[in-house]
């Protein structure tokens, strides 16, 4: 079941962040809500991850995002590339600092958090790095609902086994 579940998870965490990624990359309302391309990294004339938050945070206030529930989602590159920076790492008090809790990292320039190993590139705003391209998703919980339930739980003993499941639609 943890294996299921983690499964189920991944696919939920997927098809929001396609569709999020989607409608940003669909955007041609010229409210100019996107950063340009950048690299993040530690080399000469490369930008730093935790002035791009900062960047991020500055572009949603522009765009009159409410600073109330903003949050990033970043690959786990990035996150790395944060890591590094004690900026981040010495932020805030030791309940900011727990880590892994439901994939929420910490806050920092006013955003939670996430990490999500399904943020892909090659749309407009994206963050070049050594490995390949990524795109930082950042918003406000009043921007975007997504909701899901497991319905109709039925155990059963399957047919090629002496051992126990369970079934469910998820909705």
């Amino acid at each position: 079941t943890r294996e299921a579940g983690y499964a189920l998870s991944d696919t939920a965490d997927l098809f929001a962040v396609t569709t999020l990624q989607t409608g940003v990359a669909g955007t041609t309302d010229g409210t100019g809500n996107r950063l340009d391309a950048r690299t993040i990294g530690t080399g000469a004339g490369d930008d730093d991850a935790y002035e791009a938050l900062v960047d991020l945070g500055v572009k949603l206030s522009e765009n009159d995002v409410p600073k109330s529930g903003r949050w990033v989602l970043i690959s786990p590159w990035f996150e790395g590339m944060l890591q590094k920076d004690v900026r981040f790492t010495n932020y805030g008090t030791t309940q900011n600092r727990e880590t892994l809790a439901n994939g929420n990292i910490g806050r920092a320039s006013g955003f939670e958090i996430y990490v999500s190993n399904n943020l892909c590139g090659a749309t407009s705003g994206t963050l070049a790095v050594a490995g390949g391209v990524y795109t930082l998703l950042a918003g406000t919980n009043d921007a975007a609902t997504y909701a899901e339930t497991l319905a109709k739980p039925e155990a059963f003993k399957p047919h090629d086994g002496f051992n126990d499941a369970i079934k469910m639609l998820h909705v």
